[in-house]
């Protein structure tokens, strides 16, 4: 620790961390450093020498009263009384040669996480009072010190126990939405024009099944952009074939909302970089919102045009709009705004991801009362 070699250079001969266990609550011994590299071997035999509470001074006094300690004269009465068995009183006297210490409290949220101990050998004068504010401050910064890393670790355990979960639920969920949307769709098959009510009952059990799906997969792309391990493989592909297949996906949607969904290419065989199954998702998030903000019987179009070394992507619709406040944030992690609905809000977030990833750009238009329009670009070839 930084703090340990800094009071070894300056301060004191041999400095000792000890550390109370969140789990025990016992103390235990984490540092031991000594100013001189060719006896730290012996300073480690301190090691298995844990503070005890009924061993009076140092550690245990001042993890106890959580003030400093200064032992300006240790002698051997004292030291006895404060060692655990004759090795350990030979270690600290005959080996190490210690005689004077200041014991400092380490605090972090207001509670005693541990103890900071300077010894001082014959080689040095004894510390005096004034010594307890300079061990005073190395205490604090070792406090932060340590603290910030029971967080960093926390937050480590945080993070795995997620990807776990989400690496789970991803997983075991996928399968059996498949299996929900695929039946659901039979199901409307069969049945007959006049059953209205169970129609719609297996409408809304497909379009529950659907934002499952979604959600799922906005929660393992939030997960990779988390960690970095997002990427993107770009490939020569058609227009066509981008946003074919994405279209054919959404009309089943679009039709249960009596939509009328276009599809206007000005090129079909325009090369574009793009990895499919990402712009899969940019699409269907955004032809997916039109379809959800539209009312019935309106209209969505997905627009493609050719421009300078891009093609630009614009999906239209005939919904209430978004209002000039809101637009600066439509594309900011959850956001809902104005045009809420069930989801996450991250859907455009991540839209927005997949797109920068690409080197493309993405924006949005609005006016209340008059639709939006969503727009992205993908490099030509």
């Amino acid at each position: 620790m930084s703090v340990g070699r800094l009071a070894t250079a300056l301060f004191c001969d041999l400095c000792v961390i000890d550390l109370v266990s969140e789990k025990t609550g016992m103390l235990r011994r984490a540092k031991v450093l000594h100013a001189d590299p060719t006896r730290q071997q012996i300073a480690d035999r301190l090691y298995a020498y844990t503070p005890r509470e009924e061993n009076p001074g140092g550690t245990v006094s001042a993890v106890l009263t959580g003030r400093p300690a200064v032992y300006r004269r240790i002698d051997v009465r004292w030291l006895k009384s404060a060692t655990l068995d004759d090795v350990h009183f030979d270690l600290l006297w005959n080996l190490i040669g210690v005689r004077s210490l200041v014991a400092v409290p380490l605090v972090a949220r207001q509670r005693s996480i541990g103890a900071l101990l300077f010894l001082r050998t014959f080689a040095r004068s004894p510390f005096e009072a004034s010594d307890a504010l300079l061990g005073e401050e190395l205490a604090r910064r070792a406090s932060l010190a340590i603290e910030n890393a029971v967080l960093y670790q926390n937050a480590q355990s945080a993070v795995r126990a997620r990807d776990d979960l989400v690496a789970v639920v991803s997983h075991d969920l996928r399968n059996p939405l498949n299996v929900i949307q695929m039946q659901a769709r039979m199901i409307q098959r069969a049945l007959v024009p006049q059953d209205t009510k169970l129609k719609q009952a297996m409408n809304r059990i497909e379009r529950g099944a659907w934002r499952m799906a979604v959600l799922i997969e906005d929660l393992v792309d939030m997960t990779k952009l988390e960690e970095g391990r997002f990427v993107v493989e770009p490939r020569p592909e058609t227009v066509g074939r981008v946003v074919g297949d994405a279209m054919e996906l959404l009309e089943p949607l679009a039709e249960r909302k009596s939509i009328r969904l276009t599809l206007e290419i000005s090129n079909p065989e325009q090369l574009v970089q793009a990895d499919t199954d990402r712009i899969h998702r940019v699409l269907t998030n955004l032809v997916g919102n039109a379809i959800k903000f539209t009312p019935e019987g309106g209209e969505v179009r997905l627009v493609t045009e050719q421009g300078t070394g891009h093609v630009r992507f614009t999906v239209i619709d005939s919904g209430k709009g978004i209002s000039a406040e809101q637009q600066p944030h439509v594309f900011d992690r959850s956001w809902q705004g104005e045009r809420r609905s069930d989801g996450s809000g991250l859907g455009l977030y991540i839209a927005k991801s997949i797109v920068d990833a690409h080197g493309g750009e993405i924006g949005v238009e609005s006016e209340p009362g008059k639709g939006a329009r969503f727009h992205f670009s993908l490099p030509s070839l």
